[in-house]
């Protein structure tokens, strides 16, 4: 497909999702194997925009036990169709069940309980969607979902006008990787970064900015009558 457009790119994309479908066709004993071309078939499909042809890829991938995490993975993928086509109800399902399932890797299940916070938020179930953001930043076990738990809690608080609460979810973020973030390793580094990009520091710097801004005609009235 390198370097090739319009019909061209959309006939080798076809030869490719081919090729990696014969993969479970001519080697079926090889569960990882083909649930990773069928994964590697399922984008392609999603890329040429067969949405629907997509879905089912990603679905079949869901249901191979010998590869938990790409399991989980095609699962997500599969939440992330419905939900740009926005079906946030059949998103949610989705989400849900990667979510709850206990058999799905815990990184994995952290980042379908992330995904359907933010369907929940974006249908304005603030409430609901800050109780999941909450269950992953006190348990997560991945620091850097922590981060990004807290960072789309904090925002959606500052949002809200709540600049308090929102302060306190980044205090509360920063103590829970604190340890993480200490460490002179990759992770360490990468947890490090995460905190300096979060969008609730700016989101709060720009809030207090804005309350300020506000708030100055009506101290320069209560001055001017107080004369």
């Amino acid at each position: 497909m390198i370097g090739l457009v319009g019909e061209a790119r959309g006939r080798a994309r076809a030869v490719a999702v081919s090729a990696y479908r014969a993969v479970g066709r001519y080697f079926p004993a090889s569960g990882a194997s083909v649930a990773q071309a069928s994964f590697r078939a399922a984008e392609l499909l999603r890329a040429g925009g067969e949405a629907g042809a997509a879905e089912a890829a990603f679905r079949r991938v869901a249901g191979q036990a010998c590869a938990p995490v790409l399991a989980a993975r095609a699962r997500l993928e599969a939440g992330h169709l419905h939900r740009r086509e926005e079906r946030a109800l059949e998103a949610l399902a989705v989400y849900g069940i990667l979510a709850l399932d206990p058999r799905t890797p815990r990184r994995e299940r952290s980042l379908g309980a992330l995904w359907g916070a933010r369907v929940l938020a974006d249908a304005g179930h603030l409430a609901a969607a800050a109780a999941v953001w909450e269950r992953v930043l006190r348990r997560a076990t991945d620091p850097l979902l922590r981060v990004r738990a807290s960072d789309d809690w904090g925002v959606s608080l500052a949002d809200a006008g709540d600049f308090e609460a929102a302060a306190g979810v980044l205090h509360l973020c920063r103590l829970a990787v604190a340890e993480r973030a200490a460490e002179l390793t990759e992770l360490g580094a990468r947890v490090r970064r995460a905190l300096e990009g979060m969008r609730l520091v700016g989101r709060l710097a720009r809030g207090v900015r804005e309350r300020h801004a506000a708030s100055t005609p009506l101290l320069i009235g209560r001055v001017r009558i107080h004369r």
